[in-house]
């Protein structure tokens, strides 16, 4: 009789284990990614000026790392933006202010990792400033934006 009741419990386990919704042991660690698609995003702030964040918004995805509210001079900030539903990527853009500059200088970063198709990264900067733009076409891409001053010393 105990071997029966042990048969019939191991496909209750089975089913339970298998409704269980992912993530929901947390004795597991989980390694490597955790979503479909997954923008790393890195901004170099090669000036001497602090950027703070004006705004920030994601089209598609959720975050997963914010964008710093400000980043000092000469340093690197990093986010990260996942997809988060059936069927879609993760899109998303954040813009800086350039303090120090007059309020000419703003940064302005977005990247698009779209279900179909390619992916997209743009980036501007307004006054005495210029951004440049790498990324790749993986799902879990990394993009680096590099702000820098058009005249030296800057």
């Amino acid at each position: 009789m105990k071997k029966m009741s042990l048969l019939l419990a191991l496909p209750a386990a089975l089913l339970l284990t298998a409704l269980m919704p992912l993530g929901a042991s947390a004795s597991v660690p989980h390694r490597g990614p955790t979503s479909e698609f997954e923008a790393y995003v890195t901004l170099f702030n090669q000036t001497n000026h602090v950027l703070t964040r004006k705004a920030s918004h994601l089209d598609h995805g959720c975050w997963n790392t914010e964008p710093s509210s400000q980043i000092q001079p000469r340093t690197a900030v990093y986010w990260r933006s996942d997809s988060c539903g059936a069927f879609t990527g993760t899109e998303g853009w954040v813009t800086y202010t350039i303090e120090g500059s007059g309020g000419q200088g703003y940064a302005y970063a977005h990247w698009n990792l779209p279900y179909f198709g390619s992916n997209s990264f743009d980036g501007t900067a307004g006054g005495l400033f210029t951004m440049t733009v790498q990324g790749n076409n993986e799902r879990h891409a990394q993009v680096n934006y590099t702000l820098k001053c058009v005249i030296p010393g800057c």
